[in-house]
């Protein structure tokens, strides 16, 4: 590889707010594009497997660990972990490396993320690559919570809201949450895996009952669990249809959606809505459930990514 097209590695720590530190790395040509990822969960950290997508020679990307996520310090921290907080680093990341306008690419809370930050700094924003659009509403968060994908998933419904008692009904993932928090380990580990197994089993258009139990093996759940379950109960710390009502500050920013239409997560309609909101907008609809590594969504990330490099 040559010396203008050196690829960077580098990992970082970068000190915010309330004693905490969030991981981020750099990959890619330092003189290349500009692209924040930014992962889902909330709560999921980034893989090695999520630098796929993009061309060393051509991107510079920086991949962080949200608050109490991944290698992010404190693990797990619930303690000044809010949808504000988060928006707040990401622009003092940006600031830390003098990147004034970038490229962000983010799936299901990490498209979330893109377009509270984008609404909250729209000058700062190139582009967006979203896949998997969760609006964190109401309407969208209730379809997931509260039984509206038992029309398609009956059997993980069941194993998922016979856990709840029925006075807590109303609000299965508060009750979840509170389990997550208890004093004894084992309750703590069975509601975490319960919680995350329920969303494993409708991620995509085919998975076993074996490929669900080996995403567990070596997996820390619990903590990922957690920190979902402290954002849903939060109503993810932003006013109900935020996204929907602000769609005017960004509504001429280039923006690529790409959207499995058989998502159980994150339905199609959200990610629809949003296409007719934005004035250059593309929405890619493919045949797919929700996550990326689905041949269909990869295939259609990817044209994507060569479609928006002309806007440099």
């Amino acid at each position: 590889m040559s010396q203008k097209n050196e690829t960077e590695n580098k990992v970082n720590y970068l000190d915010v707010t309330e004693n905490n530190s969030i991981y981020f790395e750099n990959y890619g040509n330092p003189k290349g594009e500009k692209v924040l990822f930014l992962h889902g969960g909330p709560g999921l950290g980034c893989k090695e497997k999520d630098k796929f997508f993009f061309n060393p020679d051509i991107f510079h990307v920086t991949f962080f660990d949200q608050r109490g996520a991944g290698r992010s310090i404190p693990s797990g921290t619930l303690e000044a972990n809010t949808t504000p907080h988060l928006l707040n680093d990401i622009l003092a990341l940006l600031d830390h490396q003098k990147i004034e306008k970038v490229i962000l690419f983010g799936g299901s809370w990490g498209s979330t993320l893109a377009l509270l930050f984008a609404i909250a700094h729209p000058e700062r924003v190139q582009a967006m690559l979203l896949r998997g659009v969760f609006p964190a509403n109401k309407r969208c968060t209730d379809y997931f919570e509260k039984g509206g994908v038992k029309a398609f998933f009956p059997e993980a419904w069941e194993r998922y809201i016979n856990l709840v008692p029925l006075a807590s009904r109303d609000n299965p993932t508060a009750f979840f949450f509170k389990m997550m928090q208890s004093e004894d380990a084992d309750i703590r580990r069975k509601f975490a895996y319960e919680y995350s197994r329920y969303g494993a089993a409708m991620m995509k258009l085919e998975i076993s009952a074996a490929e669900i139990e080996t995403m567990f093996g070596n997996d820390d759940f619990e903590t990922k669990a957690r920190i979902q379950a402290h954002y849903s109960t939060n109503n993810f710390f932003i006013p109900d249809e935020y996204i929907y009502e602000n769609t005017e500050r960004i509504k001429d920013i280039p923006t690529w959606i790409i959207q499995g239409r058989y998502d159980m997560i994150c339905p199609t309609i959200y990610a629809y809505q949003l296409h007719q909101q934005l004035n250059d907008s593309r929405l890619r609809l493919v045949t797919a459930g929700h996550v990326t590594s689905e041949k269909a969504i990869q295939k259609a990330l990817e044209i994507a990514l060569e479609e928006v490099l002309p806007l440099s």
